[in-house]
């Protein structure tokens, strides 16, 4: 999985949530990139500008040891 995203443009693998909502309040709705999360070990971040032009925050997270994946919005929202 790693390999796929460090080929796509909108992957910044090290990049901090901080340092991708600065990039991102000059960009228009619609505007996303992801990146590791810095606190969870193989979770994956997703930011993106809202049509309201803030930011909002997504992590992804494998579930183990059973296959599949958690969503977890930046309110603490869960969906699996």
């Amino acid at each position: 999985v790693l390999i796929y995203l460090s080929k796509q443009p909108w992957f910044y693998a090290f990049m901090t949530r901080y340092e991708a909502e600065r990039w991102l309040a000059s960009q228009p709705p619609g505007t996303f990139l992801a990146h590791l999360h810095g606190d969870r070990t193989g979770a994956v971040a997703f930011e993106f500008v809202k049509n309201d032009s803030s930011i909002g925050s997504m992590d992804v997270m494998c579930l183990f040891p059973e296959p599949g994946f958690q969503f977890r919005a930046r309110d603490g929202s869960m969906h699996a």
